[in-house]
């Protein structure tokens, strides 16, 4: 929160809100940061998405029991959108799953995903003092991206246009990029201007607005 935790709950006990909520939470006065670790990891806790359309098209592909609010989201998604998804997975196609896969989109991992050939930002070798480290990030999830902009790790793109042409024509290559990237030779996998089009609807598959519209996740002020 960019303060410390004198600052932070100097603010929070300044609120009689806050104060009743404490009290009513731990049974007793007074608030402290182990109070305030606990009542944010338990709020993070109820923070589960998975009502997108992605998650109907992971289940149907692989076989699990749909529920009749899966079966409802599956008749809506569109030929476009199970064609992104097919081009994303496909190794001569957009080749985005080595990375970005399974109910999470993402894999466990720091990678170099081509967007320098000299780094300004040394990235995880910055901690490690590895250089084969050199400019590589963790690799974040795809959900909700579509609502997430700036992307990449200092933000240089805003729009998923932009990340899609990075991945199509923009790669740079490096000592350290991710092997996984198949296509750098060429600076990207070359996608037409309908294959970028049907990725972007897939992405779009991963937003889930029951998630982002829920009212238990909304600022209460």
């Amino acid at each position: 929160m960019h303060q410390s935790w004198k600052d932070a709950i100097a603010k929070l006990a300044s609120d009689v809100k806050y104060r009743n909520l404490f009290y009513k939470a731990f049974g007793e006065e007074g608030i402290d940061s182990s109070k305030v670790a606990k009542s944010m990891a338990q709020f993070i806790r109820t923070l589960i998405s998975g009502t997108s359309k992605y998650d109907v098209m992971y289940k149907y592909e692989n076989g699990y029991t749909l529920s009749a609010v899966d079966q409802a989201i599956l008749t809506t998604i569109t030929n476009e959108e199970w064609g992104g998804y097919d081009l994303f997975k496909s190794l001569n196609g957009a080749d985005c799953f080595h990375c970005h896969n399974g109910p999470l989109m993402q894999v466990q991992k720091f990678s170099n995903n081509g967007l320098d050939a000299t780094f300004a930002d040394h990235g995880r070798a910055g901690i490690t003092g590895n250089p084969n480290d050199m400019g590589k990030f963790k690799v974040p999830t795809l959900r909700n991206i579509a609502l997430t902009a700036p992307y990449m790790h200092d933000g240089r793109f805003t729009t998923l246009e932009q990340v899609i042409e990075h991945y199509s024509s923009g790669i740079n290559q490096s000592s350290t990029i991710d092997p996984l990237i198949e296509f750098a030779f060429q600076g990207g996998v070359q996608l037409d201007a309908e294959g970028k089009s049907i990725l972007k609807k897939f992405l779009e598959t991963l937003t889930d607005y029951n998630f982002i519209n829920n009212p238990n996740f909304k600022d209460p002020n």
